[in-house]
Order: structure tokens, then C-alpha cells, then sequence
């Protein structure tokens, strides 16, 4: 007696996760392609993650990378980084580090100030200083963590002052 019924709604239980399952194509290389340069890089900047800042795991990564900055471990920092960590504007001299470039600008203290900044979605990245991404035509230094494999990684630290034209 209650069989079919039961049947009917298993199979459209069924169905109805499988849908749901599917992936809509996504809208936002339509939108980019639509924008000018300075809506574009507005809408780049809108968070695309959630904050972060109150997430355990966030805040220790933070505090490890602090740590690290601080005792300049250079070994630890780099496990932290992205493959395509970002430090300067401009090509890369041949060999040159990050580390090599922070030493020969005297940039250690500037980067261990960031870390203590709050940090704020924007884009893809949670970032510090909050002026960053509050601000128009930021110039200062800014910090750029984001999730890569479900861990977070020390993807940038550069300034707005080297901005190629």
C-alpha cells in the first residue's frame, strides 16, 4: 500500500540532488568582459570569499606567519608562500628572492607592521590594511593572504607606489 508512494519519493529525491548537483556556468567572465578598466577593478575587488578574520584557522596561520617574519625564517616563510608569490611590480632580478629584495629595501619592519593590520576580503584574498580596499588609489603597502588547496597561503606583499604605467 505505501510502496509506491515511497517509491515516487526516493526516485524524486533522487533526482532532485542530482540537479542540484550541476553547476550553472559562471557570469563572471561575461561581466568583466562588459566592464571599463575602473569598474573592472571594482569588481575585481569585491569579496569573493567570506571574511575570514574570526576564522581559528586564518588567525593561526597569521600568527605563524608573524612569528616567522619577526625570527626572519626564511625556510618557514617560504613553505607559507604561493608558487607565484608576488613582491614587486617589475621583472625579478636573476636569483633574486623576495627575502634578497625585503633586505635590500629595508622592507622586514614594513611587512611585520601589515601582519598586525586587520584584514579584509577582497577579490579572492583576504588583505591588510583595511585602506586597501576602502580607499581609492591606495598607495601604501598591503599584505594579500588566499586559500590554495583548502590551506591558507602568503600570496603578496608589495607596494602601490611601484605601479608600472
Amino acid at each position: 500500500m505505501f510502496a509506491k508512494p515511497i517509491r515516487f519519493f526516493f526516485c524524486l529525491a533522487l533526482l532532485t540532488s542530482a540537479w542540484s548537483g550541476c553547476s550553472t556556468p559562471s557570469k563572471s567572465k561575461d561581466v568583466e568582459k562588459k566592464l571599463d578598466a575602473k569598474a573592472l577593478e571594482e569588481h575585481r575587488k569585491k569579496p569573493k570569499i567570506p571574511d575570514q578574520s574570526a576564522d581559528t584557522t586564518f588567525i593561526a596561520f597569521v600568527g605563524r606567519l608573524q612569528i616567522a617574519v619577526a625570527k626572519r625564517d626564511r625556510a618557514i616563510l617560504k613553505s607559507m608562500m604561493t608558487a607565484d608569490f608576488g613582491y614587486r611590480w617589475d621583472p625579478a632580478m636573476e636569483n633574486e628572492t623576495p627575502f634578497d629584495y625585503w633586505e635590500e629595501h629595508k622592507l622586514w619592519s614594513d611587512l611585520e607592521r601589515m601582519l598586525h593590520e586587520r584584514f579584509v576580503p577582497s577579490g579572492d584574498y583576504m588583505v591588510a590594511p583595511p585602506e586597501f580596499v576602502t580607499t581609492t588609489n591606495y598607495t601604501g603597502y598591503r599584505v594579500g593572504l588566499r586559500l590554495v588547496n583548502g590551506g591558507w597561503r602568503f600570496a603578496y606583499f608589495i607596494s602601490g607606489q611601484d605601479v608600472l604605467p
